[in-house]
């Protein structure tokens, strides 16, 4: 009967050993699952920010070249004129400095010095150079966009300026 006990006992204790190592691998399975989803949500969540920062970006290139726009289009201290330089340099040292690469930064700048030169001396001359500087600046910005989107075939319109 002890020969019997010992067997039982035996059996027992190698059925709970094998139980454990069982166990253990189901844990390091489990570990390596959360690991990779872990890593999966990282991806994940970056590539969500970057999504959200290039939207905002182009948001804010389109709302900045369409304040340069316009003051090439209305009348020198007008209200409207006022309100859209206001708004250009609102973006100018403020949103713009958060999502604007190296080359908008300068093509941003540019615009602002051709903008103070067409109010010291507002003529024919200074309005087609802040013309161009706004036209320079659109283009910057979608050459920006382009870029950060990767939209390698994406083709652009010769510049026919």
């Amino acid at each position: 009967m002890k020969t019997e006990h010992y067997i039982t006992v035996a059996s027992l204790i190698v059925t709970i050993f094998l139980f454990y190592i069982g166990q253990q691998n189901q844990l390091k399975t489990l570990v390596k699952q959360i690991q990779t989803q872990t890593e999966e949500n990282k991806v994940q969540h970056l590539y969500s920010f970057q999504n959200s920062f290039w939207q905002k970006q182009l948001e804010l290139y389109v709302n900045t070249t369409t304040a340069a726009a316009e003051l090439t289009q209305f009348e020198l201290n007008s209200e409207s004129y006022k309100k859209s330089r206001e708004t250009f340099y609102t973006y100018f040292w403020g949103p713009m400095s958060i999502v604007e690469d190296t080359d908008v930064k300068e093509a941003m700048e540019n615009f602002s010095s051709a903008l103070r030169d067409y109010e010291e001396n507002t003529s024919k001359k200074s309005l087609n150079h802040l013309k161009r500087q706004s036209y320079l600046l659109a283009k910057t910005c979608r050459s920006s966009s382009i870029t950060r989107w990767e939209l390698k075939d994406f083709k652009l319109e010769p510049d026919e300026n």
